[in-house]
Formats: structure tokens, sequence, C-alpha cells
């Protein structure tokens, strides 16, 4: 592959980048634009099972303006992609520039003197990035959830997305265990520990199953939205193929959104069980 844009300095780092990627099958183009409405035009664009890859190669390591703007760009509308600076192992790599890339995402890439090449810093992906809705009450949950989303926003999607359905599970668990210690329904505390999580949620939402006047304390759309998220698990179980591999991927960042909401929703349910 020809460059144009690209200084001659970079061009052995770009050419080793290249070959490591089709050797992982991706489809790759050179110096060509991201779209027509963005004028940047990365020195590497990669893609496959629907995810792109764009990669900056340089001699120099700089944080340049036109990857900064693509950065942007991709956060705003939720690109589904990897931005990544690839440099030489022997370059020197200031702790600004270093901050800066952990900051916003951008992964960075390390080519050897003998052509290998490592992802030093893994990239993120905006379309996969979660956002919690910071007003949020979580109470005591509230270290074990941020840390589960920073596991999630870093890479770690499937075990965190797990931790996730784990804590959901817990406080479903803690909410019918109190209904039944307060009387609030008829079954009893030994029955639920062998209830699965799935008869739960019904027995939370069941409009027979309440004693004294109560009435079901979780509604038919929190039922419906604790059901949705419990099937995370068959998502984090499925392998998918690779024309499914996007799609699945995004379904994890939907349900890890809801997580956090959920973990809220029934704290905030335990409290008024009294």
């Amino acid at each position: 592959m020809e460059f144009v844009l690209t200084p001659e300095e970079a061009q052995s780092t770009a050419q080793a980048v290249i070959k490591h990627l089709e050797s992982e099958k991706y489809k790759v183009t050179v110096e060509i634009g991201v779209r027509d409405d963005i004028p940047f035009r990365p020195t590497i664009s990669a893609v496959k099972s629907g995810m792109s890859r764009y990669i900056e190669a340089q001699s120099v390591p700089q944080y340049t303006q036109g990857v900064r703007d693509l950065v942007h760009r991709a956060g705003v509308e939720k690109f589904y992609c990897e931005i990544y600076i690839a440099v030489a192992m022997s370059a020197s790599l200031s702790g600004h520039f270093l901050n800066e890339l952990s900051r916003d995402g951008v992964g960075l890439i390390l080519v050897d003197s003998q052509g290998l090449v490592s992802i030093h810093r893994p990239a993120m992906n905006p379309a996969l990035q979660v956002s919690p809705d910071p007003t949020l009450k979580l109470g005591r949950l509230k270290t074990q959830v941020r840390e589960a989303v920073k596991r999630f926003n870093a890479g770690e999607r499937k075990a965190a997305l797990q931790e996730m359905c784990e804590i959901v599970e817990g406080e479903t668990g803690r909410l019918v265990k109190k209904l039944a210690k307060k009387a609030w329904v008829s079954t009893s505390e030994a029955a639920i520990e062998k209830m699965d999580w799935s008869r739960r949620i019904d027995l939370a939402a069941s409009t027979t199953g309440y004693t004294g006047g109560h009435s079901p304390i979780v509604d038919d759309k929190l039922k419906q939205d604790l059901h949705s998220f419990r099937g995370a698990r068959n998502l984090i179980d499925h392998a998918a193929n690779a024309a499914g591999e996007k799609k699945r991927q995004t379904q994890f960042a939907e349900r890890m959104c809801m997580g956090p909401r959920l973990a809220g929703e029934l704290l905030s349910l335990q409290a008024k069980v009294v």
C-alpha cells in the first residue's frame, strides 16, 4: 500500500500494523476519510465484524488535533469503533501524552524493531460506553456498581455484566426475603431460598401472593425490566457468530445501562418494606 499523507519515518510502523491487522482478517485501507463530513484521514482504517479501527501511525507520539476531533465526533455520535495511535517501541512516551490517551479512551499500539505489534493500551469503543444517571441513589451499592461500570467501559464487558447481574439478582433476593420476614407475602423465607431469580421476580410482582392488604411492591414495568435484564446472562453465555457480534456487544451495553437503575430501584423498594 502506498502512502501520501503519512511521513516516511512512520511508514514502517504503519506497514507492520497493516500486516498485523490483515493477519487478524481485517479489511484494511489507508489514508481515506472516515466519512464525507469528517475531513480527518487516519493512516489506517480497518473493519471486521462491523467494528472499525482507526489508527494514526506516527514517528513522534502526539495527540494531534485530527485525532482529537475524531475522538470527539465518535463520542458524540457513538461510533462503533476503536481509535489508536501507533508508534515504534523505542519512541519516547511522556506521562502527559499517556494520560491524555487514557482520559479520552484512545488506544496505543507499539511496534518493535522486528515489526511485532502489541496493543499497549486498548481503546474504548464509544458505542459501548455506559454512563449511568449520576443522580441515582445507590447507597451501600455505590462503590460496587461504579467499579463494575468502570470495568465494563475499560473493555471487561462480559465479566462486568456478569457482576452487575449478580448485584441485581442479590437485591431481588433481599427484597423478597424482606417481604416474607415482614409478612407482606404468604410465602415463607425457606421457600424463597429455594426459588430461582425468575420466580423471585414473579413473587415480588404477584397480584395474589401479598397479605394484610399490601399491594405488589414491584409494578408490571419493573417486573418486565427485571426479566429483560435477567436475560443478559443468555447474552454472556451465547457465542455469537462474526455477523452477530456487533449486535451482541451493543446489547451488552444496553443491559449494562439497565443494571445500576434496577439496583437503585430495588434498594428503594427494600426501604419501603417495614
